[in-house]
């Protein structure tokens, strides 16, 4: 009798449980998100493909509009593809120093700015859509996207 009340009460607080998908689904922090994300990830999307005849991108992107939400992650993908083929960074670094009287004190700062970018400019062609996954989250979409370049296309 108590495995069969056991079983009932375990029964009903998975079908609690906030699964993948859920529209439902708010989360109440950014940690709460993170791991939700993390849960919800496709294999495919979470462990990186290799190939020696293809080269693999994945990305995830998050819209209220479904369609954007693909789109969204299909650019994210071939950005990181046209990295992984042609990937140049640029950097720059600035100094500032600055000083002035406040009252008969002399006050002074200085800071250090660097800027990193990762500069891409290339045309993707030939590229496959080889996975998409799009789950409700709440009021939006989430779209896992994974595209293939075979090696042999331009």
């Amino acid at each position: 009798m108590k495995n069969i009340i056991l079983v009932i009460i375990s029964s009903f607080l998975a079908s609690c449980a906030t699964a993948p998908g859920d529209s439902d689904f708010i989360p109440e922090n950014r940690h709460q998100a993170i791991k939700h994300i993390i849960k919800i990830a496709p294999d495919w999307f979470k462990k990186q493909l290799t190939s020696e005849s293809a080269i693999y991108a994945t990305a995830t992107a998050v819209s209220k509009d479904y369609q954007m939400s693909i789109k969204k992650a299909t650019l994210y993908a071939k950005v990181e593809l046209a990295d992984k083929i042609s990937g140049k960074i640029t950097a720059e670094d600035s100094a500032m120093s600055m000083e002035k009287y406040v009252g008969k004190k002399l006050t002074t700062a200085s800071g250090i700015e660097l800027n990193a970018q990762n500069v891409v400019d290339m045309e993707i062609k030939g590229y496959e859509i080889a996975e998409v996954l799009t789950i409700p989250e709440g009021n939006l979409y989430r779209t896992f996207i994974l595209i293939k370049k075979p090696l042999d296309k331009e």
